[in-house]
């Protein structure tokens, strides 16, 4: 608006100053013209009044400051006398103008525009004693007038020009000035700004359009402040992945779990492209897939993770794009096929007790044995398979608790008071098998589940006590650092090979199966105990040397400090 106010200002001045020039060349001309013939007059009634004769008019012409041309005519119009023609040549003047008028009242003037020379020729007559004498000048046209002043016009106008086009400046920045106040007092980022003071009555209404504009802007703006928090705070918060892109696949929004699950090294940053977050072959296979037939969905692998995505097309007027949730299902998959081995090995462990069972009772129930002693020791040992069938059971169905964390009350509890217990509770097998308990524990405070943690320490000492030999060790000890209660549990029994040390935590593993079934071992107890250290936070480990001894500690984070 400013710029048009600008050049309209200047036009109109430019404008204004060219009819001005013109009006001034009017005027110039039109005072020349009448000064032209005032001198005329005046020089002929001075020639007249002091010459008697042609000859004394003719002298006094050549002194004139311009030339004049005489012609003396009679009362008829016959030419007499011509200054600057051949009188026999020109023909009879009676029907001039000039001539007529001078006839009939003494004087007499005209005006006429000779082709020839491309002029006007004023004429002035004046009649005495019956002779016409009749006075001529040539005038000068427009532009030969004006030749002299056109310097003094460019300059005046070139000035005028240039002092309007500053006022024109001034006077536009003027106008729009309290316009400008206006506009800003218009926050577009929803912040309460102040009703602009106006200088001019007739902005008042804007004013206060703009400001009630401003009021409503700021409601509009803090709703959807507020609602992009939410989402912001949904989406972020999500375990899921999402992934916003446009119809060129730019990425207008993705959330941590989709960079988590994708690409942990991307920064999110404007414009930047699907391809500069992932180039992974099944995700883009997905995407490919929806923009064909407008959703998909598929799973895929990223890294270590196993993925699932489901993506839509979307398809709005002038826009496209595509929105895609990402569910990290690396747990579900762990899962089942944790679960299809733990089934297989179930059916295995059950399947051997089983059979031993049925096939002593079969032996029995058929009377192939009919000695009593026979009986006696073959029912030994079903009663023998059936324990360890029970206890095997009885491990699958504890381990299967801590998994689902059946038993979830926790309480305030001492390490040391729960390793006590299991030492007592097991210090008649130890001696029986004269393997020496060493207990020393410092009072050591978590927040825990007092049943999982017995059986922590039952498992980790019967273990010690099984795989020793007759005259060895066992030294537990409980204590703490600064973050960590420390369980550790020793012995200096058979060992364990060193291949086999990374695979000891797995269900059912037995380093040595024939010495398992001989001491009842069910393949649990150490899944048992490395599950209960996981479900408080821990972790459990082991090192050993084969027929030196083995060392399992457990590292459980304290939730309450050492006392």
């Amino acid at each position: 608006m400013q710029k048009r106010i600008y050049r309209t200002v200047a036009l109109s001045v430019t404008a204004a100053v060219a009819l001005l020039t013109v009006i001034t060349a009017i005027i110039s001309y039109g005072m020349y013209k009448a000064q032209a013939k005032s001198e005329l007059k005046s020089e002929a009634s001075l020639i007249m009044a002091g010459a008697e004769s042609i000859e004394e008019m003719t002298e006094r012409l050549s002194l004139a400051e311009y030339p004049i041309r005489l012609t003396v005519i009679a009362d008829d119009g016959t030419v007499l006398f011509d200054t600057d023609e051949d009188t026999a040549e020109m023909e009879n003047h009676i029907d001039r103008p000039e001539i007529i008028s001078a006839l009939e009242s003494g004087n007499g003037e005209a005006e006429r525009y000779s082709e020839t020379i491309g002029k006007v020729t004023y004429y002035y007559a004046a009649e005495r004693d019956g002779i016409i004498y009749r006075f001529s000048r040539r005038l000068e046209s427009v532009m030969s007038v004006m030749w002299g002043i056109i310097p003094i016009l460019i300059v005046v106008a070139g000035l005028i020009t240039v002092a309007s086009l500053i006022l024109s400046i001034k006077l536009s920045a003027n106008v729009m000035k309290p316009v400008h106040e206006l506009v800003s007092g218009i926050d577009v980022t929803g912040g309460k700004r102040e009703r602009p003071d106006v200088d001019y009555e007739e902005l008042v209404p804007v004013a206060e359009a703009i400001e009630k504009l401003s009021a409503r802007l700021e409601r509009y703006i803090g709703r959807l402040r507020a609602e992009k928090e939410t989402i912001t705070i949904i989406t972020e918060n999500m375990e899921e992945g999402m992934l916003l892109l446009d119809e060129k696949r730019n990425i207008l929004s993705v959330n941590r779990s989709a960079i988590r699950m994708l690409n942990p090294m991307f920064v999110m940053a404007d414009g930047r492209n699907v391809l500069e977050l992932t180039r992974n072959p099944g995700f883009t296979a997905l995407l490919d897939a929806a923009d064909e037939n407008d959703n998909s969905s598929g799973g895929f692998t990223s890294g270590e993770l196993s993925c699932e995505a489901f993506i839509s097309k979307i398809r709005e007027d002038g826009a496209g794009g595509s929105v895609a949730i990402i569910v990290d299902v690396t747990d579900k998959r762990r899962a089942e096929q944790m679960r299809r081995d733990f089934s297989s090995n179930v059916s295995h462990e059950l399947k051997t007790p089983l059979t031993t069972i049925k096939g002593f009772a079969e032996m029995i129930s058929g009377g192939a044995l009919t000695n009593a002693e026979d009986i006696r020791k073959y029912t030994g040992m079903i009663y023998k398979e059936s324990e360890r069938l029970l206890l095997l059971i009885n491990d699958i169905i504890r381990l299967s608790e801590i998994e689902e964390h059946e038993s979830s009350a926790q309480t305030e509890l001492d390490l040391s008071s729960s390793a006590a217990e299991a030492v007592r509770a097991l210090r008649f097998i130890a001696d029986k098998k004269q393997v020496t308990l060493t207990l020393e524990a410092e009072k050591t405070l978590i927040t825990g589940n007092e049943s999982y943690i017995g059986e922590l320490f039952i498992n980790l000492i019967d273990n010690a006590i099984k795989y020793n030999r007759e005259g060895g060790y066992v030294r537990i000890s409980v204590t703490s650092d600064e973050d960590y209660a420390v369980i550790s549990v020793s012995d200096n029994g058979i060992g364990i090979p060193a291949e086999h040390l990374d695979k000891v935590f797995q269900r059912f593993y037995r380093v040595d199966k024939s010495r398992s079934k001989q001491t009842g071992g069910t393949g649990l107890g150490l899944s048992i105990v490395k599950h209960i250290a996981e479900y408080h936070g821990g972790r459990a480990e082991i090192s050993s040397v084969l027929g030196e001894g083995t060392t399992v500690t457990v590292r459980i984070p304290k939730s309450i400090k050492k006392a």
